[in-house]
């Protein structure tokens, strides 16, 4: 809050004595106007630097200024209407422009001048109108007066605004960091030499006073070479205020002996205005020229100067002295074709040669760069003609593409092994929008490359696995970088499908860039061989009942889980009666039909929790698991008997079977299977004997 308030009214202050000095210093049309407008160049730095809310202040301190030294009220209040608008319009020029206020080229100064005077010429217009109809001036003098008002406020500008904004730039300071003691000694020549020659004091003797203008040019020479243009507007500005009190005190170098006369106000106004903007235009091209020189030699890129004619170099920077081997000032005395190999010597000579005939003005190749040593690396050269202090020279600049060649080797090589992969490859982008499929990809998935791009990897998805899973997977990605297992997938066509997959989450080197690189086969022909493997190894290849190996893996499992909640199981051990006889009479493959029926007509007896094995020959077993009574597993066996008894036809044969039962219960009878077996075997045969019998 208090800065907003005290930059209005520093700006104020200043303004009303900036004003006061330049009525005292020179008025004409009675004392209304002056030659020389100070508060012009304030006015428009103040604000560039704090804004349009100073506008106020100027406008009230240029009010108070014209009261101060005896205008009208009415009068005041125009001047200060004129003055205000002033650095308003130019302004509003600027902002047309492109300008910054860094004034750190050339053209800033330029702009901010010119749009000066522009507003200028707004001041002086509405100002010498108001002197016109209030008869302070008469109609013949109208131009004459405006000139002088407009020349003395373009003066102002060019003294005092860009002086303002330079001394707020932090640059100026930093150059004043390490070079006080040179500053000032470069301002006490600047000093002595003011008042020795524009103001008119000679310190040593009656020598006249021009004998010492070129200590000006030495200072201002002192300025541009040390200190830039920064300075250089502070000495111009204290050369034209000694000048100026010289002036007044008629004396100086712009004084001739006639007392105060508009020739030599014009006079010093034309040289402060020509040297101020031809030594600024030198401070800026030699600034320029320095910030070039400063890149050049600090450029990591290898940069090289030589003569048109024969390419001999003119200049190395000292990145190109490191990477070519050359130390100090080796490399003198050769010439641009030295440090290349020998094809590219012609492809370098060729292409120079091609620059004067087409319109283009510089040229790019890749060639190879020879060290001292002998070795070689491959570099990216961009040459181009320039004017080097009125010779016709080449510039040319080298990139070591080392690492480049290596990345593209690299990335061809990845190229190759996507494009020629087994492996269904897909990469996504931090957004999980695949970028780039492989051909194995579409020979798995059934979708073509321009299916997928764009799209998100869920298209794939077979509804077989929940959130959950996905979560987990994400879960891994974002903890580990990778995901490794199986899913399945869904197919173009529909069908679904198993994969092994596996997902890298790449972060890049920057930082900032995440890629997603999916590789995966199918393997659902694997595992269903698999699967079928596993199934023939447990089950009766017959009858497709489960077989001795697998009767003990679900016996384990039973016996333990029957054991946890102290349940009994019961085994059944079933043979079927003369069954030898139907092999015999009609052959081994209606043996083999008899052997499926009955197994048909097992699993249709048992309940869903007990299930039937064919343990060879015409032997079954019926595991029963949760066994509540024995008589439970004794109506089974009942049951068994009369569905096995019931006749059934085969190839026209009519056969009647019967099957003997004996049981054991677990772990009243026996713990083991094979006790358990044995023990139903037993009594399997007691009641063959007790059928025969009858």
């Amino acid at each position: 809050m208090l800065a907003k308030v005290s930059m209005p009214a520093v700006t104020s202050l200043l303004y009303f004595c900036f004003a006061l000095v330049s009525f005292h210093f020179s008025t004409i049309a009675g004392g209304s106007a002056t030659l020389l407008w100070l508060p012009s160049g304030l006015a428009i730095a103040a604000i560039l630097i704090a804004g349009p809310r100073v506008l106020i202040g100027i406008y009230f301190a240029g009010i108070a200024a014209s009261l101060y030294i005896g205008n009208s009220l009415s009068l005041s209040l125009w001047f200060a209407v004129a003055n205000t608008l002033e650095p308003v319009v130019a302004i509003l020029l600027i902002k047309q422009l492109p300008f910054s206020k860094k004034l750190d080229h050339y053209n800033d100064y330029l702009y901010l001048i010119a749009a000066g005077m522009g507003g200028a010429v707004v001041s002086a217009f509405i100002g010498t109108m108001t002197l016109v109809a209030q008869e302070y001036i008469s109609t013949e003098s109208f131009l004459s007066v405006m000139i002088h008002w407009w020349s003395g406020n373009v003066l102002a500008i060019v003294l005092l605004a860009p002086l303002l904004l330079m001394l707020v730039q932090t640059s100026f300071h930093l150059a004043l960091k390490n070079r006080k003691v040179e500053f000032g000694l470069m301002m006490l020549l600047v000093s002595y030499t003011s008042i020795t020659v524009f103001a008119g004091y000679n310190l040593w003797g009656e020598t006249e006073v021009s004998h010492y203008s070129h200590l000006a040019i030495g200072a201002i020479i002192w300025a541009i070479i040390r200190f830039n243009h920064q300075s250089l507007a502070l000495i111009i500005m204290v050369f034209f205020s000694v000048g100026v009190w010289g002036f007044t005190n008629h004396q100086g170098y712009f004084f001739d002996g006639i007392k105060f006369i508009e020739k030599n106000i014009d006079l010093l106004f034309q040289y402060i205005f020509i040297v101020t903007l031809g030594t600024m235009g030198i401070a800026y091209t030699l600034k320029k020229q320095r910030t070039l020189s400063q890149a050049l030699i600090k450029s990591k890129i290898e940069t090289y100067i030589c003569n048109k004619d024969d390419l001999q170099l003119a200049f190395i920077n000292p990145s190109a002295q490191k990477n070519l081997g050359f130390e100090g000032k080796g490399w003198q005395g050769m010439s641009l074709l030295d440090i290349q190999t020998e094809e590219s010597k012609e492809k370098l000579l060729i292409l120079i040669s091609e620059i004067g005939k087409s319109n283009s003005k510089h040229i790019v190749y890749q060639g190879w760069h020879q060290r001292r040593d002998l070795t070689t690396y491959p570099v990216e050269v961009t040459v181009e003609q320039i004017e080097q202090s009125g010779q016709q020279s080449y510039l040319a600049t080298a990139v070591d593409i080392s690492e480049r060649i290596e990345q593209e080797l690299h990335k061809e090589l990845g190229d190759s092994v996507c494009k020629h992969s087994t492996q269904g490859v897909a990469i996504c982008d931090e957004n999980n929008q695949i970028i780039r499929v492989n051909a194995a990809f579409t020979q798995i998935t059934g979708y073509s490359e321009e299916d997928v791009i764009g799209k998100n990897p869920s298209v794939l998805r077979s509804g077989n696995h929940g959130p959950s899973f996905y979560s987990e997977m994400w879960q891994a990605l974002e903890q580990n970088r990778a995901w490794y297992g199986e899913l399945y997938n869904r197919h173009e066509e529909g069908h679904v499908y198993l994969v092994k997959l596996t997902i890298k989450r790449l972060l890049h080197a920057a930082g900032n860039k995440v890629h997603y690189v999916a590789m995966f086969t199918d393997i659902t022909a694997e595992r269903e061989q698999t699967l079928q493997l596993k199934y023939n190894a447990e089950h009766d290849l017959l009858t497709e009942l489960p077989n001795r190996l697998r009767l003990q893996q679900e016996f384990d499992f039973a016996s333990a889980l029957a054991s946890r909640h102290d349940k009994k199981l019961a085994l059944l051990f079933l043979d079927v009666d003369s069954f030898k006889p139907v092999n015999d009479l009609y052959g081994h493959a209606v043996g083999d039909s008899v052997l499926q029926h009955i197994a048909q007509r097992l699993k249709s007896a048992v309940r869903e929790s007990d299930m039937v094995y064919r343990i060879g020959g015409d032997e079954f077993i019926i595991l029963m698991g949760s066994l509540e009574n024995d008589d439970t597993y004794q109506a089974l066996a009942e049951k068994v008997k009369q569905k096995i008894a019931e006749p059934m036809s085969i190839d026209g044969v009519k056969i009647q079977l019967s099957v003997s039962v004996g049981g054991a219960i677990y772990p009243l009878h026996a713990e083991g299977l094979s006790e358990l077996i044995l023990t139903a075997d037993k009594a399997m045969y007691r009641d063959k004997k007790s059928i025969l019998n009858v």
